[in-house]
C-alpha cells in the first residue's frame, strides 16, 4: 500500500508505468517497480480534452470555435466518488447547468462537453454535491468566431455565409447586345449601299451622297460598340476587358464625332449652295473645305481620347454593394463594369459637354438653313433628331447615376442609348418621304 504526502496523490497505474518507460528504466525480473508514484496536485483537478491542459482559476482553459465541442475531464484525487455540478455562464441572464455522475467504472472521473455560438470568454463554475467550489473553479471558455474559407464569414450563430456575390451579365443581355449591334451595323451599311445604288438620282444628288456614306460610316462604328457592353470577367480576363473598355470609348467617340460633324457640314454645304450664292455672296461650295472641317473635328476627339487613354485609361472594375448579414460579415454583392478612369467625372463631363456643344452646332446649322425647302436641307429632320440626342445625352448619365448598383439595368440603359442614337441620325436622312419617292 503506498501512501502518499500531504498535497501529493497516487498516480493512476497506467501512469506511473508510462513514467518508468519515459525514463528507460528496466524492473529487475521479478520485481514490482514504481516510478514516481505520487504527483503533487490539487484534490480536485481539470483538464481540457484532447490537449490535456491543466485547468486554472479564473484563466483561459480552452479556446474553441463558435459551436466547436469543448470537453474536459475532472478527476477527484481524493475517489470521493460523489455527483458534480457545472454551470457555464454564457451571457449574463443565459446559462447551462448539469449534474455529472463518475463515469462508469471509475471513481472520481468526470467527463463534460460544452458548446455555444456566442463569442466572447465564458465562467464555468464546478461544484461537489452540497455547493462546494473545487479549487480550480471558476475558469473560462473563450469562444472565438469560427475559421470560414475565402469569401466566406462566420454569422452570428457561427454559420459560414458567403460574403461575396459575382454578379455576371445574364446569356439574355449578351445576345441583345449582339443583335441590336447586328442589326445597327446592317441597316448602316444597308442604306450606304442603297445611297450608293441611287446616287445618279435627283433626290440623292440634292442630299450629297459623300456626307451620306460619312455619316452611315459613323453609325456603323458607334453601333459596334454597343456589343462591348456584353463583355464581363465570366468569360474574359481583366486585362483583355481592360483593352475592350477603351475600344468600346474610342469607337463610341470616333463615330459620334464622324456622324454628327457630317449633319452639320452637309447642312450648311446646302446652306452655301442655296442662300449664300443666291444672296449675291461669294462662297466656296466645293466638297473639300467641309470634308476637311470634318477631319477637324475627328482629330480633336482623337486627341481628347488619346489623352484620356494615357492619363486616366477606363479600367474594368468591380465594387461592392454591402448589406449586413450579422456577425462579423458584411455582404458583398460585387459588381463588375468599365471605370472611366481616376478622373473619370471632369474627364466625362467634358465629354459630353462637347458632344452636346457638336449638335447645337448642328441646330445652329439648321437655323440657318431653315428657309431652305425641305427636301434639299432636311433641316426639320435633323433638328428633330439633334434634340432627341441632346435628351439622351443629358438623361442617360443620370439613369446611370440611379441604376447604377444594379448592372443589368445600367448597361441596358448604356445600350439602348447608344442603340437610339445611332437610329436617330438614320431617321434623319433616310427616313423621311422625299427620299421614298
Amino acid at each position: 500500500m503506498i501512501t502518499c504526502p500531504p498535497g501529493y496523490f497516487r498516480l493512476p497505474r497506467a501512469s506511473v508505468r508510462k513514467q518508468c518507460e519515459n525514463t528507460n528504466f528496466t524492473c529487475p525480473m521479478g520485481k514490482q517497480c514504481l516510478c514516481q508514484p505520487c504527483s503533487k496536485a490539487l484534490e480536485v483537478e481539470v483538464h481540457n480534452h484532447p490537449e490535456d491542459k491543466r485547468c486554472r482559476k479564473v484563466e483561459v482553459c480552452k479556446k474553441a470555435a463558435q459551436n466547436e465541442p469543448a470537453t474536459f475531464r475532472i478527476r477527484d484525487n481524493l475517489e470521493r466518488n460523489l455527483s458534480l455540478t457545472y454551470t457555464y455562464y454564457v451571457t449574463e441572464k443565459d446559462y447551462i447547468t448539469a449534474t455529472l455522475p463518475p463515469i462508469k467504472g471509475t471513481r472520481g472521473l468526470y467527463e463534460f462537453t460544452l458548446t455555444t455560438h456566442i463569442k466572447g470568454s465564458h465562467m464555468v463554475e464546478i461544484t461537489f454535491e452540497g455547493g462546494i467550489l473545487i479549487d480550480t473553479s471558476p475558469f473560462l471558455v473563450e469562444v472565438q468566431s469560427v475559421s470560414c474559407g475565402p469569401d466566406m464569414a462566420a454569422s452570428e450563430y457561427g454559420e459560414c455565409i458567403a460574403t461575396v456575390e459575382y454578379v455576371h451579365l445574364p446569356n439574355w443581355f449578351t445576345h441583345l447586345c449582339i443583335w441590336l449591334t447586328i442589326i445597327g451595323v446592317t441597316l448602316a451599311f444597308s442604306l450606304m449601299m442603297w445611297t450608293f445604288t441611287k446616287r445618279r438620282t435627283k433626290l440623292i444628288v440634292a442630299a450629297q451622297p459623300i456626307f451620306l456614306y460619312i455619316i452611315c460610316l459613323g453609325c456603323a462604328i458607334s453601333f459596334s460598340s454597343i456589343v462591348l457592353s456584353a463583355f464581363d470577367d465570366r468569360n474574359y480576363e481583366v486585362g483583355f476587358l481592360d483593352q475592350m473598355c477603351v475600344v468600346h470609348l474610342w469607337l463610341y467617340g470616333v463615330g459620334f464625332v464622324l456622324s454628327i460633324s457630317a449633319l452639320s457640314e452637309k447642312t450648311l454645304r446646302v446652306k452655301r449652295l442655296m442662300v449664300d450664292n443666291n444672296g449675291g455672296r461669294s462662297s466656296d461650295i466645293s466638297v473639300c473645305p467641309s470634308l476637311c472641317k470634318i477631319a477637324v473635328w475627328v482629330l480633336v476627339e482623337i486627341l481628347f481620347l488619346s489623352v484620356w487613354t494615357i492619363t486616366s485609361p477606363p479600367r474594368f472594375t468591380r465594387h461592392c454593394v454591402h448589406e449586413n448579414i450579422g456577425g462579423d460579415a458584411e455582404f458583398c454583392r460585387s459588381v463588375g463594369r468599365c471605370n472611366d478612369g481616376a478622373d473619370r467625372s471632369a474627364l466625362l463631363i467634358v465629354f459630353l459637354s462637347a458632344h452636346i456643344a457638336m449638335l447645337c452646332h448642328t441646330l445652329y446649322a439648321c437655323y440657318l438653313a431653315r428657309h431652305i425647302p425641305q427636301e434639299f436641307a432636311e433641316h426639320k429632320w435633323i433638328t428633330a433628331g439633334a434634340v432627341g440626342i441632346i435628351q439622351i445625352l443629358i438623361l442617360t448619365p443620370l439613369m446611370m447615376k440611379l441604376a447604377w448598383d444594379d448592372p443589368y439595368v445600367c448597361h441596358i440603359i448604356i445600350s439602348i442609348h447608344r442603340y437610339h442614337q445611332r437610329r436617330r441620325r438614320h431617321r434623319c436622312h433616310h427616313h423621311h418621304p422625299h427620299l421614298r419617292r
